[in-house]
């Protein structure tokens, strides 16, 4: 009977032992990276969000992006009212996509500004983010 306690307990703490290691781990980091340049703009500039895809296979990113203002130590969903052209773009490998974004009709107060936008590689699902700042004219 003992041995079979004993059998049980470690079938049951192995599994254990390694669902804890695996949820410790960090998620894996994303093969494509979002820069937005230039870092430090005016309300009435332009910014450029480029993807660039360090993965050795094509990666795909649309137009949408999440725009984030920090403001008492937390990240807060920007209102921009943009519509957005449901079309994906591939990048192949070793490569980058841009996009310009006028800034002026988005009547952006001085802050601190994240971007954030979704990218797919090889089925996976990335949220890559670059930040900026505005600052008065």
């Amino acid at each position: 009977m003992r041995w079979f306690l004993a059998v049980i307990l470690v079938a049951l703490i192995i599994p254990a032992a390694y669902y804890l290691n695996e949820a410790q781990k960090e998620p894996p980091k994303a093969p494509v990276v979002l820069q937005v340049t230039p870092s430090v703009v005016k309300p009435t500039d332009t910014i450029i969000i480029r993807v660039i895809n360090n993965a050795n296979v094509n990666a795909t990113a649309g137009y949408e992006f999440t725009l984030y203002r920090y403001e008492n130590g937390n990240w807060t969903k920007v209102n921009t009212g943009l519509m957005f052209i449901q079309t994906l773009r591939t990048i192949p490998p070793g490569k980058s996509w841009q996009q310009t974004v006028g800034l002026s009709e988005l009547k952006l107060k001085p802050g601190k500004y994240r971007v954030e936008k979704v990218v797919f590689v090889n089925g996976t699902r990335y949220m890559v983010s670059g930040e900026f700042e505005v600052v008065e004219s």
